[in-house]
């Protein structure tokens, strides 16, 4: 399979991962990519692959996350607060995506995708990122972290 140097680039800076739309688009064949995914190439997710069989990392969940989720997906909840730097966010194995209503809520895997009726006007892009602002981040992970009491 040849791939255009632009699609290198989309696949480089995705950190090895690649849509079957972005494929396609870039002329590639069902065949080839089914070829490929019974020997090289790994699915992350439904329609999201790895350009190789390694155990993805972290970043390579968290983008094929949002590709998997897109238009409009956002890292999330404890997957944002770490993105932003916040060791003591851990989502585990967990990638929270959010997105905008109607779409709809899923698991799918270890990815886990919500739907927002708020939109994030702070939200932060740096290709291929697109991460909820600091502020909502920092919000989900204390209401995540923060024991609850209950005032009699």
């Amino acid at each position: 399979m040849r791939l255009d140097r632009a699609t290198i680039e989309l696949i480089t800076a995705q950190h090895s991962v690649v849509t079957r739309a972005q494929l396609l688009a870039a002329g590639a064949t069902k065949d080839a990519i089914a070829w490929r995914l019974g020997s090289h190439w790994r699915v992350l997710l439904p329609g999201v692959y790895q350009i190789n069989r390694r155990a993805p990392t972290r970043a390579q969940r968290e983008i094929a996350g949002l590709l998997a989720a897109s238009p409009g997906s956002r890292l999330a909840g404890l997957s944002a607060a770490r993105w932003y730097g916040i060791e003591a966010a851990d989502p585990a194995d967990t990638v929270q995506v959010t997105v905008p209503a109607p779409r709809s809520t899923r698991q799918v895997g270890w990815l886990s995708v919500q739907r927002t009726t708020r939109p994030d006007p702070a939200a932060v892009h740096r290709e291929p990122y697109h991460v909820s602002s600091p502020a909502r981040a920092a919000v989900s992970y204390t209401h995540l972290t923060l024991p609850t009491k209950r005032i009699v």
